[in-house]
């Protein structure tokens, strides 16, 4: 099992015990030991963490780990009662283990193969969605908001095209690409930047 699937299957978890909190409290609080003084902030941390450290596996943002955990979802939704593998007996390690083989081929690594394609594709579908179409904010960060602006001036700068980069990229793939250019060129400037972005973050 490769880190994304594991990711993803705690991540899957978590939800289920969260919603489950929702009818039955007492149980889900049962199952987690020591038992939390509040059930529901104590699994809405943990699905935090398994977002942070899915997108940090994956190395995306966390907008588009958002979409793949939604594409995942959207996967699953298509499995029915008679799915081989759906409805497994979770109360034995053989069944947990079975139910985790089918999900993983099922619904997470038909996203996970093609990923970039995958995302491409959805962020598409959202902009063609019309009760976003018209949003200021999509037009600030993916189109040029010139019309909805007073700009001073022509210079390309004052276009959000100029700083949209063709990828979006975390701190941690920016850290890797100066790394492995460090070997062809000397980059300073950059390699000073990274170290202070821990000091950077902690002082927002």
């Amino acid at each position: 099992m490769t880190s994304a699937q594991s990711c993803i299957l705690r991540l899957l978890t978590h939800l289920a015990m969260l919603q489950g909190s929702i009818k039955n409290n007492r149980g889900v609080g049962g199952m987690i030991n020591p038992r939390p003084s509040d059930v529901s902030s104590f699994l809405w941390e943990h699905l935090e963490k398994d977002m942070d450290v899915l997108g940090q596996t994956l190395d995306q943002n966390m907008d588009n780990t958002v979409v793949t955990v939604h594409l995942i979802l959207n996967t699953c939704t298509g499995f029915t009662t008679g799915s081989r593998g759906a409805t497994q007996d979770l109360s034995s390690r053989q069944g947990r283990q079975q139910w985790e083989k089918f999900v993983c081929v099922s619904a997470i690594n038909p996203v996970l193969q093609d990923l970039k394609k995958n995302l491409s594709e959805a962020q598409d579908r959202i902009g063609a969605d019309d009760g976003l179409a018209g949003s200021p904010l999509r037009i600030l960060l993916f189109k040029d908001p010139g019309s909805m602006l007073t700009l001073p001036s022509d210079c390309p700068t004052h276009r959000s095209s100029f700083w949209t980069l063709p990828q979006t990229l975390t701190v941690k793939r920016f850290s890797q690409l100066v790394e492995e250019a460090q070997g062809r060129s000397p980059l300073p400037l950059l390699s000073l930047f990274i170290t202070k972005v821990p000091i950077i973050f902690r002082g927002m």
